[in-house]
């Protein structure tokens, strides 16, 4: 049983690891062309881009943290099968975080 609960561990992970990179790439891209339209600068976007990719918003980062951490805690108690699908079934992923 440890050893298939290692491996849902870490396929969670792994797939939160993608939300986030998605979360974090779809924001950036979003604040980009927003500024974008503000300013008229439309050649500028790739470079707005990258510098939202490099810091990410405090916010967001905590939020991710606090999924992860909830993974690692339930799977590390006793009915962590139960729990964790009472997690993802009450798991209500919010709109944009900035």
């Amino acid at each position: 049983m440890d050893i298939e609960k290692e491996n849902l561990r870490e396929l969670l992970l792994w797939f939160w690891g993608m939300v986030e990179d998605a979360r974090t790439k779809l924001i950036a891209h979003q604040v980009a062309a927003s500024l974008l339209r503000v300013a008229g600068l439309a050649e500028e976007f790739d470079q707005l881009v990258e510098q939202a990719l490099k810091h990410p918003s405090p916010l967001l980062l905590a939020k991710n943290q606090e999924v992860r951490d909830t993974i690692e805690k339930l799977l590390g108690e006793e009915k962590s099968s139960e729990k964790l699908l009472e997690f993802l079934r009450n798991w209500k992923p919010e709109g944009p975080v900035q």
